[in-house]
């Protein structure tokens, strides 16, 4: 009888034993959170693998992967997690599985409850220094209320409350949820659904950028092939014929920063409306002829931080000049003519051909000859035109002088 009870003890301590231990691959995610804790890994891995159902059988796919290599495609589900905590999870894992895969629930749990006591006692005492009220100093403690117990409060785990009842209203004039890892709501967590849909309006955001940029580049790739069979069909089309020269009405050419624009420009007439300089000097075509010029400030608020320069509409192609600084010091390229939709700086340049006038010219009042003059063909259209490395005039406009049918 003796033997017996001995023989009976001890399969009810191998039972016992045998329900505390679990393989690492059935741990639900409940139990795979208290292993994250008694790893001090929580904070960071918790509400990721509760929002995405992972499992203790998850885990022992970690082992397999390259660190830091594969871990681009989990930083979305992990955002707090760098790449150390991410070597310690690994290690841990391994750890588990070297060791035979079998974790021990009671020691989760007692390391868990330890931790949760610690934590929050000197809150409590805290609490019970200030406030007066109800203490139920029980692990699992409960409030229950009505007649048959229809609405429980209870504490479920390590601070964790649990409301059991059909219904919850709030009536004030504002209710604060202050969730840090989770806030889940018939099993969607909202937190994580507000984290990837701000992520997905950035990804969008950034793909209508670069199909916008594309758009912009396609632009100016049609304006450059535009201008070479333009200067193509000028050099061997004989359906090309010449026109009489005209200048550009200025009724076509649209600008905020245009102080005034005159038609047939005279050697007379100042450069810009903010200096007293005139063009006592240009390529022969320029001056008291058929050309427009487009004025603008030099200096307070010119088109272009360089100074001078012009941006706005040309309602009808144009054949434009400007003239250049020469005088200064510049970059090897030189201070050079561009023009762009909008944006300023030679990166954005549509890369059109600008035609150099031999020689530089003088400006009235001017020492020197401290301008040198270009000419290229833009199609009607938003443009700006600038000089890269320092001052430009504003811009001389003329029809094309030819016509290709």
């Amino acid at each position: 009888m003796k033997r017996a009870l001995q023989l009976l003890l001890a399969a009810s301590v191998v039972a016992d034993a045998s329900t505390q231990n679990k393989r690492l691959a059935d741990l639900d995610a409940d139990e795979l959170e208290l292993l994250l804790r008694s790893w001090r890994l929580d904070t960071v891995f918790s509400r990721g693998f509760k929002a995405n159902n992972y499992d203790g059988d998850v885990l022992k796919h970690l082992v397999g992967m390259q660190i830091p290599a594969d871990l681009p495609s989990l930083q979305p589900k992990f955002p707090n997690a760098d790449v150390m905590q991410w070597k310690k999870l690994q290690e841990k894992v391994s750890d588990v599985i070297s060791s035979g895969g079998i974790v021990d629930l009671s020691e989760l749990q007692i390391v868990s409850e330890e931790e949760s006591d610690n934590d929050h006692r000197q809150l409590a005492e805290d609490a019970a220094s200030e406030f007066s009220g109800i203490q139920i100093l029980k692990r699992k403690a409960m409030v229950s209320m009505g007649p048959s117990g229809d609405i429980s409060l209870m504490r479920k785990g390590n601070a964790s409350l649990h409301v059991d009842t059909e219904s919850v209203s709030f009536a004030a004039n504002d209710v604060t949820f202050s969730a840090r890892d989770g806030f889940v709501v018939n099993g969607t967590d909202l937190l994580q659904c507000c984290r990837e849909g701000k992520a997905t309006n950035n990804e969008t955001l950034a793909k209508m950028q670069v199909l916008l940029d594309e758009q912009y580049a396609l632009m100016d790739d049609v304006r450059v092939l535009s201008q070479e069979l333009f200067l193509l069909e000028r050099r061997f089309n004989m359906s090309c014929r010449a026109v009489a020269e005209s200048a550009y009405d200025c009724d076509d050419i649209v600008s905020d920063y245009t102080e005034e624009c005159n038609v047939e420009v005279a050697s007379s007439d100042y450069v810009w409306s903010d200096r007293s300089y005139t063009f006592s000097d240009a390529p022969a075509d320029l001056l008291d002829t058929y050309h427009t010029y487009v004025k603008v400030p030099l200096s307070s608020s010119a088109p272009c931080s360089t100074e001078g320069g012009f941006v706005g509409t040309l309602a009808r192609d144009a054949q434009v000049g400007i003239c250049c600084a020469n005088h200064g010091t510049y970059s090897a390229a030189g201070n050079k003519p561009y023009a762009t939709s909008g944006s300023e700086g030679l990166s954005y340049a549509y890369g059109l051909t600008w035609t150099e006038h031999s020689g530089e010219f003088a400006l009235g009042s001017h020492s020197g000859t401290p301008c040198t003059f270009f000419e290229t063909y833009l199609e009607a259209g938003d443009h700006l035109i600038c000089c890269s490395e320092s001052w430009a005039t504003g811009i001389f406009v003329s029809l094309p002088e030819v016509t290709c049918s």
